[in-house]
């Protein structure tokens, strides 16, 4: 009898150890049952330069990411690896969270493009399976020269090149010019399928016209006085070009003839421009007495002008955009020559390029840019205490590397600016612009600033305000990096 109370008394003890063991060996099969699809990676996403899958759906040309080939899905990295349409498909995951995703290759959530989110639901009550992506921004047309990577192919597209002449540059009436683009190119190698001629001015009166098609275009001339027409081309994916003027002076031959050309005619960041005039003539050989060389418009908020004299001057570019100048000669008998104008673009080489001018003279505002999570007056802002080039450098971004430093090349506290701070290559973040009136100036009434933005030699914003009061501050946007939004503050 004591041994039967004795077993009597182990068996819930065996009972229990009995139900533990059990219970050990499903969480080890779980276990390994989870980690398969937490992780697990039947083949990687492979990189070969220079080959390219089919069929995969990101591109809205139905091309495929470059440089990416579909191989088996990754369980929890958040991206289609099989290019199926699906992300992390039969994968387990925990109930009830949330995860990034994307629906293409790992690395192609990359310029335009952003991960969206999605959930893990019960499947059966016992298991979680994703649900599908949603709220992704996917790859769309990529439309050149906005300084956006449209189709998240990680190049922004640029414009089509448009190139003219006229030959010759001056002629007397009722001979022929003839207008020439097919020196126009684009730079992706994409197609020139359309070359746009127009009129610009031609003499008032004249009945000439632009006669003939393709790149290459005739004009019988009938007046004297200038002839201006301009060229736009378009590639193959309906995106137009800059336009192009050319300019040809038709005249008698007792008037003097100026020529005028700059160099160069598409300059960097202030570099300086040269007007030329020297090859201005006259027909009957009497000498040249006067070069007039007039500004005919220059970037708004510029204070560049045209220095030196004779037939050749310079001008140092302050400001991004387009500079125009015109020449008149003058003969020994007093007699002019028509105008000759002539246009230079200046393209910030800069990827961030931020100036700003205002109206009145006499205050002075200073142009201030934070880096991210960046903070007024200190070595995270960039502004005239510690940002003019040369003598000053603060190291943002990547340390020693100087490509994603701010600098600020401009200061003026006299004038109406211009002011300017650039960054070649800015790092990732969202940086803020704001504008200080700094105190104990001689104007204090309300002034209006200007600020403008480009994004990779393209201008993308332009923000004014009215400025009331020394040692006021007006926030005026941020700038997200590296998909180059710009967002006004209030």
């Amino acid at each position: 009898m004591p041994n039967v109370a004795k077993s009597a008394t182990l068996l819930p003890g065996l009972m229990k150890m009995k139900m533990m063991i059990w219970k050990s060996l499903l969480l080890v099969l779980v276990a390994s049952f989870c980690a398969c699809g937490l992780g697990q990676v039947e083949s990687d996403y492979k990189v070969d330069a220079g080959s390219e899958p089919d069929g995969n759906p990101y591109r809205p040309d139905g091309q495929t990411i470059p440089d990416l080939e579909p191989s088996g899905e990754i369980c929890g990295d958040g991206y289609d690896n099989d290019a199926d349409g699906l992300v992390d498909e039969e994968c387990n995951c925990p109930i009830g969270t949330t995860q990034g995703c994307f629906p293409g290759a790992p690395g192609s959530d990359r310029g335009a493009c952003r991960k969206g989110s999605q959930d893990c639901q019960t499947v059966d009550g016992e298991f979680g399976r994703w649900t599908d992506c949603r709220d992704a921004v996917t790859p769309a047309v990529e439309i050149c020269g906005d300084g956006i990577d449209n189709d998240c192919d990680g190049v922004d597209l640029a414009c089509s090149v448009a190139v003219c002449s006229v030959e010759p540059p001056q002629v007397r009436p009722f001979e022929t010019l003839n207008w020439k683009g097919e020196a126009s190119y684009d730079p992706g190698d994409r197609q020139i399928v359309d070359y746009q001629w127009t009129i610009l001015s031609f003499p008032a009166g004249s009945g000439a016209a632009l006669m003939g098609s393709g790149a290459n275009r005739t004009t019988q001339t009938d007046l004297s006085g200038s002839y201006i027409a301009q060229l736009v081309v378009v590639n193959d994916m309906g995106q137009p070009s800059q336009a192009c003027t050319a300019t040809a002076i038709v005249q008698e031959l007792e008037k003097p003839v100026a020529l005028c050309s700059v160099d160069p005619a598409q300059a960097q960041s202030f570099e300086v421009l040269t007007w030329r005039g020297s090859q201005s003539h006259d027909p009957g050989g009497r000498p040249i007495v006067d070069h007039d060389w007039t500004v005919i418009s220059f970037p708004p908020g510029s204070a560049a002008d045209i220095l030196g004299s004779g037939p050749d001057r310079t001008t140092q570019t302050d400001l991004a955009g387009s500079y125009t100048a015109q020449l008149v000669v003058t003969n020994d008998q007093g007699v002019s020559s028509l105008p000759c104008q002539v246009t230079a673009e200046v393209v910030p080489t800069e990827n961030l390029w931020i100036e700003m001018f205002w109206t009145y003279a006499g205050d002075d505002m200073d142009l201030h840019l934070l880096a991210p999570s960046g903070v007024p007056r200190s070595s995270t802002d960039c502004y005239f205490m510690n940002c003019i080039r040369p003598y000053s450098h603060l190291d943002w971004g990547q340390s020693g590397i100087l490509t994603d430093d701010p600098g600020l090349d401009l200061d003026d506290v006299p004038g109406t600016g211009p002011e300017n701070i650039n960054i070649v290559s800015p790092g990732p973040g969202h940086y803020t612009v704001f504008v200080h009136d700094y105190p104990g100036s001689m104007f204090s009434m309300n002034n209006e600033v200007t600020v403008r933005v480009y994004i990779n030699g393209n201008p993308v914003a332009e923000l004014t305000r009215e400025i009331s009061g020394e040692d006021s501050e007006w926030y005026v946007c941020t700038i997200d990096w590296p998909s180059g939004t710009v967002t006004p503050l209030p």
